[in-house]
């Protein structure tokens, strides 16, 4: 699905659109999701064997099971089943997924002709791509009894802090036109958490100052420096994409529903611009120029993530951040 002009245009005034129906839902959303159901089950079971959990739980169905995982380990689990790493403390043993249907999802047609619309035909898929697993905030913190497991940067069920993608990139990022990409794995309401932007703040022409984490306000940008007030909630349906620049500030609203909140958040790039985080394998998505370097091989995918992997654990994990500092002024 190409964008419309009209599209286009509103993707360059405001910073953001909504492709509604870009997916078919059944034949790649859910086959995605079901993945994820096996990589839970997997999950369950590692844990039950190491005496982590009373239970494998899979009388439960996938939210009631992420929330007994959560509860009972009092842990975030997300990175077990990230299709990235962590950009610290990475060894031998952090978990990670990269399933055949998620490179799929990241190498589909339709999704693929959204992104060329926008940056052309010469397609690289930027390593910086997530799973967000926000479950419900009822699920902690239950008459003090519990506390929200942490994940470094976001919450498991709290609203995300505001930024900025070019932020979460090293500085080379800053000349690239790189475009990310919001994708539902199932309907994603306001109660639920979904994603939160200010119109047109990506026309500002400075980066917004990207507090580190050890600040007084955690990740993000303090709300004096842009117009917080002007806030709008993006609701979506299962099928749909929300397309933005990478300059547009958004972070997310707090899960108050009854349901766990699943979605990728993916990024595109032309081939040969930085991708902001080179310790990680992106590959070349669609070319006209060069069609036979395009990967088509989940399994050549997955392989590079485990050799970047090794990598890193051998030499060392370099200093992803280091374009900020917590002494930085917008962070007093």
């Amino acid at each position: 699905m190409f964008l419309s002009t009209e599209q286009l245009k509103n993707l360059d005034q405001n910073g953001y659109v909504i492709v509604k129906n870009a997916l078919d839902p059944e034949t790649t959303v859910d086959r995605v999701f079901n993945e994820y159901e096996f990589v839970l089950d997997k999950l369950c079971k590692e844990l039950y064997e190491n005496g982590e959990i009373s239970s494998t739980h899979d009388d439960l169905n996938f939210d009631e099971r992420v929330i007994a995982v959560y509860q009972e380990t009092n842990r975030s689990h997300v990175q077990y089943f990230d299709f990235s790493l962590p950009l610290e403390e990475i060894n031998e043993d952090t978990p990670m997924w990269h399933g055949p249907e998620v490179f799929r999802l990241l190498t589909n047609p339709d999704l693929l002709d959204v992104v060329e619309s926008v940056i052309g035909p010469e397609i690289h898929s930027n390593p910086v791509q997530h799973i967000r697993i926000k479950v419900p905030n009822k699920s902690f913190d239950v008459n003090g009894n519990k506390e929200e497991p942490k994940k470094a940067g976001f919450n498991t069920s709290g609203a995300t802090a505001w930024h900025q993608d070019q932020g979460v990139g090293t500085k080379d990022l800053d000349d690239t036109n790189m475009l990310t990409i919001w994708i539902p794995l199932r309907e994603t309401t306001e109660e639920m958490g979904c994603l939160k932007v200010v119109p047109g703040s990506h026309r500002k022409d400075e980066l917004f100052e990207f507090c580190t984490a050890d600040s007084n306000h955690g990740t993000g940008i303090p709300e004096r420096f842009f117009e917080a007030d002007q806030m709008v909630p993006l609701p979506v349906d299962k099928g749909d994409l929300i397309v933005f620049n990478k300059k547009l500030v958004h972070g997310s609203l707090e899960n108050e529903s009854d349901q766990v909140r699943v979605s990728f958040d993916i990024r595109y790039n032309p081939i040969g611009e930085a991708t902001g985080r080179k310790w990680f394998p992106g590959f070349n998505a669609r070319s006209k120029n060069d069609p036979d370097s395009v990967l088509t091989d989940p399994v050549k995918w997955a392989e590079s993530w485990v050799q970047a992997k090794n990598k890193l654990v051998s030499e060392g994990t370099p200093d992803f951040y280091g374009r900020w500092s917590s002494d930085n002024p917008a962070c007093a």
